[in-house]
């Protein structure tokens, strides 16, 4: 045991560091449950003593709120909480806080598992991405406040961690698939993007996995019986009243982007009185809601809302912006090294670069893009591609 504290003393600290900064005055920083905290912890209290909600109902896997509708895996993972300590804000927060210290853990054995052909590199670069990620404002401030983003995030990296795992210990990989769907169920970001980079993965590793499905029948056969439980999972998930956030929250309708709308509607009329191909093209209503999602895609890689806070943007550190603004040129020079360096496996940079890219989708197609938790999922990568450039 002494030996393995010894070997492991610095990700100890680490993680030490980690929960310092999630744990301290949980219940009063910030100072005020929010209405969603409410709205989980009055529920989570109500299921863990009465067993229903609200409403009277068992929220499985949506729950209804104050307007609409919100996944209820938090909820389950508060009600032991607000059952043993209490319905109290720390109670609520607490399990979103300890999500967030093994999230710090499980990035440093992905680091590791990504960069283990360079043995002493990938050392010093899982350390410094978990350091990075345990000192980060983004994932510090919203890991301490109890909202269904956090089992989003932690659930989506338990996945990818138990993924690579699987591509050497085949027994992991059902454990890849639970945590996936986890992350699916916890919130509404994880439907648009954990399909994707799910299919994306299988894709990159696509050897390796056809691989294994040939050499080793109990995992067909685990594989098989996994798919046909997920069927009620999806139909429950997509199912009319558990979507009812999604739509409301919907980038592509034109009321969502009334006043843009209009202005455009009256840049097309203007264009057909004066003949303007070109215009009319460009002021099509059905390209509307192509420019509406390119507009919030790229919103999301804007360096004054990544590094700067205007002072009152939500989901920040006041005064601060998501990334430290001493981050700016190890992210740079990460970037450049993971494109043009041999030694680093090709499959390991199409892993993150596809993370990187498709990381924004879900705030892309809601409303109020950018958004720090809808996206939540990009801290990973960011810390990733800083450490590499800060090793290098």
């Amino acid at each position: 045991m002494k030996r393995y504290l010894t070997k492991h003393i610095i990700v100890i600290a680490i993680l030490v560091l980690a929960a310092v900064l999630r744990l301290w005055n949980l219940g009063s920083v910030p100072p005020s449950a929010s209405m969603d905290e409410a709205s989980i912890g009055y529920n989570a209290y109500s299921v863990a003593n009465i067993g229903v909600d609200e409403y009277g109902n068992f929220p499985l896997i949506s729950q209804q709120g104050y307007d609409d509708w919100r996944r209820s895996t938090y909820l389950f993972l508060v009600a032991p909480f607000v059952r043993l300590f209490g319905l109290r804000v720390a109670s609520i927060r607490l399990p979103a806080a300890m999500l967030s210290i093994l999230t710090v853990l499980s990035m440093y054995h992905i680091i590791l598992l990504l960069f283990s052909t360079r043995s002493e590199t990938s050392t010093y670069t899982a350390r410094i991405g978990a350091l990075l990620l345990a000192i980060s404002p983004w994932h510090i401030y919203i890991s301490r406040i109890g909202h269904e983003s956090n089992a989003y995030l932690s659930f989506f990296i338990f996945g990818l961690l138990f993924f690579l795992q699987g591509m050497k210990k085949t027994g992991r990989i059902l454990l890849s698939g639970f945590f996936f769907i986890l992350s699916i169920v916890s919130y509404y970001a994880g439907q648009v993007l954990v399909p994707v980079f799910g299919l994306g993965l299988l894709l990159i590793y696509r050897k390796r996995f056809l691989t294994l499905l040939s050499v080793d029948k109990k995992i067909r056969t685990s594989l098989g019986v996994f798919f046909v439980l997920l069927i009620p999972v999806f139909w429950a998930v997509f199912s009319p009243s558990a979507i009812v956030r999604f739509s409301g929250t919907s980038t592509f309708n034109p009321d969502a982007h009334f006043q843009e709308y209009r202005a455009r509607e009256i840049r097309r009329i203007e264009a057909i009185r004066r003949n303007d191909v070109v215009g009319m093209i460009r002021y099509h209503r059905r390209l509307f809601p192509v420019e509406v999602f390119m507009q919030g895609y790229i919103s999301h890689f804007k360096p004054l809302w990544l590094f700067t806070n205007s002072g009152n943007e939500p989901f920040k550190v006041p005064h601060m912006g998501l990334l430290y603004l001493w981050e700016i040129p190890f992210i740079i020079l990460g970037t450049f090294i993971l494109l043009f360096r041999r030694d680093v496996d090709e499959k390991v940079k199409k892993l993150i670069f596809l993370w990187l890219f498709l990381a924004p989708l879900p705030g892309a197609i809601a409303t109020q893009a950018p958004h720090a938790m809808r996206y939540y999922t990009f801290v990973a990568v960011w810390q990733i591609l800083g450490a590499f450039g800060l090793v290098y």
